[in-house]
């Protein structure tokens, strides 16, 4: 449930619940429009199936647009849910790429100030960053372990250094 809380916020902030907020007024006003211009289909159900079926690209072939109106029609509606799907779910993976970058820069914000502080860290602390994943050698800091941890801290410290190496050039 929090899930579909958080993709809802994030519907609401990107203005997308009004992009298919349009779109679904859009899909019944073209389904009006197929059921006045096409014999074929005789109810408005039946228009709002034909364009559920066109929208889903299923293709049941119960209901078949015969004259041009309606096929323009249904062609417009092919062409609006393509985009208005590769918009919303541009905006969802937008949204969450930019969660996960928060989520690693918080990270290696709080490595790097323990890594300023390292003096007034705690024997836990400071094992905490010694041990990639955790201590599960009984106390024992693996060689992998330690490995791991001076090649983050490279890599970390070159990220640094380029950081301001870039800014100094900038200014």
């Amino acid at each position: 449930m929090k899930k579909l809380k958080v993709l809802w916020q994030v519907i609401k902030q990107t203005k997308a619940d009004e992009i298919i907020l349009s779109y679904l007024i859009f899909v019944f006003i073209d389904a009006l429009v197929i059921f006045l211009a096409d014999p074929a289909i005789k109810t408005y159900g039946n228009a709002v199936w034909y364009c559920c079926v066109v929208i889903f690209t299923v293709g049941f072939g119960d209901l078949v647009a015969t004259v041009v109106l309606s096929k323009i029609a249904t062609i417009i509606l092919m062409i609006y849910s393509v985009i208005v799907v590769a918009i919303v779910t541009g905006v969802i993976v937008n949204f969450y790429s930019q969660l996960i970058r928060i989520r690693q820069e918080n990270t290696m914000e709080a490595f790097v100030y323990k890594l300023e502080n390292l003096p007034s860290l705690s024997k836990e602390e400071l094992k905490e960053l010694s041990v990639v994943g955790g201590d599960d050698n009984g106390g024992n800091v693996s060689p992998y372990s330690i490995k791991t941890s001076l090649i983050t801290l490279t890599v970390i410290t070159i990220s640094i250094t380029s950081t301001f190496s870039v800014g100094e050039a900038c200014s």
